[in-house]
């Protein structure tokens, strides 16, 4: 790699590497998680899947440009000077051959998670606004997320294949707006669904204690679902990641132009200075990022912290909770025991309901305390399991 790789970016070249092996781990960490919680189809593991593709396309692009650094800047040289002013200059640079096809690949898992990250926000806005309580749109609602998954696969596709045709290709702004249409309209309508989303949570927040958008008119912690009561701060964070990705997209777009526009712009020769070489290396990053996007909003919900807990961590270090809980009439008898069935968490509760008194003489929990409303997955294509559950 010394020999033609320039040396002074050899530590940023690996330092990069480094990044997209732990994003890689991430990715396959979040499927994991969601193998266990048989929610392989959800719109987590989907994401995964996208994210994990795209990392590991970056990775071997990667690997490729460093292992043999000068005949790839010299085949794209010869590229970009035998197609001066195209327009795929612009969205691809002069990557050839294995690039390309790795570059399309990566491109393709992006807008994938950026239309999946679209139809997520949608389901969660029906959610919220309560379009999932009516049984009329259970049926509806179900197949339209069955639907939106399979277009935020198809989609890319299609709009790559429309990027192919001479007409589109002989025309920048045409070719522009079909190459980033998918993460356009993705980032675009998200951004008014959060704002919907943000608007009706902070209304309900203040007149409710708490706030489950999953729940069907109930109040709960929903420590059963794979998702959370601050999975929306996250996501909405990592929303605002992904907006900066296409920005930052958009300056690398601008850049690839100023040095594709005509021959005095390409130069005689490439650049095989270590200055290009770290550009090259860091052009990455942004890319890569969204395996630990996805584990940082989906992966760090309480319901994959427990299991990454039980798993990983040693029984001897696990710490045993035993809740009292309510058990004969007028006493608190009982124990939560967790377990774990199938890779999967788990709770069973022994408890009679009681409505005069607990220990010494306090009231007992009524039966308003009593709440079926856990729901296991957020999306309605899958099937929402309840169980008693008393308010923490």
């Amino acid at each position: 790699m010394s020999g033609t790789f320039p040396s002074e970016a050899v530590g940023a070249a690996t330092g990069v590497l480094i990044y997209s092996f732990l994003s890689l781990t991430c990715c396959c960490l979040t499927l994991w998680l969601v193998w266990v919680h048989a929610e392989r189809t959800s719109y987590v593991g989907l994401l995964s899947a996208a994210s994990l593709l795209g990392t590991v396309a970056s990775i071997i692009q990667q690997c490729h440009s460093i292992g043999w650094w000068a005949e790839v800047k010299w085949e794209q040289h010869r590229y970009a000077l035998a197609n001066v002013g195209s327009p795929s200059l612009i969205v691809a640079g002069a990557n050839t051959g294995l690039d390309l096809g790795l570059f399309y690949v990566q491109a393709y898992s992006y807008n994938v998670c950026a239309l999946l990250a679209l139809s997520w926000a949608a389901t969660l806005a029906q959610s919220v606004y309560g379009m999932s309580d009516a049984d009329r749109f259970v049926k509806m609602m179900r197949r339209s997320t069955i639907a939106t998954k399979i277009f935020a696969w198809l989609f890319p596709i299609f709009v790559m294949s429309i990027g192919a045709v001479p007409a589109i290709q002989q025309s920048t702004v045409a070719f522009i707006i079909v190459a980033d249409s998918c993460m356009f309209i993705g980032i675009g309508l998200t951004s008014i669904l959060m704002v919907c989303i943000l608007g009706k949570y902070i209304h309900t927040r203040r007149k409710l204690v708490s706030w489950n958008p999953y729940a069907r008119n109930v109040t709960t912690n929903g420590a059963a679902s794979i998702y959370d009561r601050w999975l929306l701060v996250r996501f909405t964070i990592a929303f605002l990641v992904l907006s900066a990705y296409e920005v930052v997209t958009i300056l690398f777009q601008i850049r690839f132009f100023l040095g594709t526009k005509d021959a005095a712009a390409i130069g005689a020769e490439p650049d095989l200075s270590a200055s290009n070489a770290i550009a090259s290396s860091v052009i990455y990053l942004p890319g890569v990022t969204s395996g630990f996007l996805v584990f940082v909003v989906f992966g760090t919900t309480k319901p994959f912290r427990q299991t990454m807990y039980e798993t990983f961590t040693p029984k001897k270090f696990q710490k045993i909770e035993e809740k009292p809980m309510p058990g004969t009439y007028g006493s608190r008898q009982g124990t939560l025991h967790s377990s774990r069935t199938g890779g999967g968490n788990s709770s069973s509760m022994y408890y009679n309901k009681s409505s005069d008194c607990g220990v010494n003489g306090t009231p007992g929990d009524s039966v308003e305390d009593v709440e079926l409303s856990d729901v296991v997955a957020a999306e309605h294509d899958t099937h929402h399991h309840y169980r008693p559950r008393i308010r923490q």
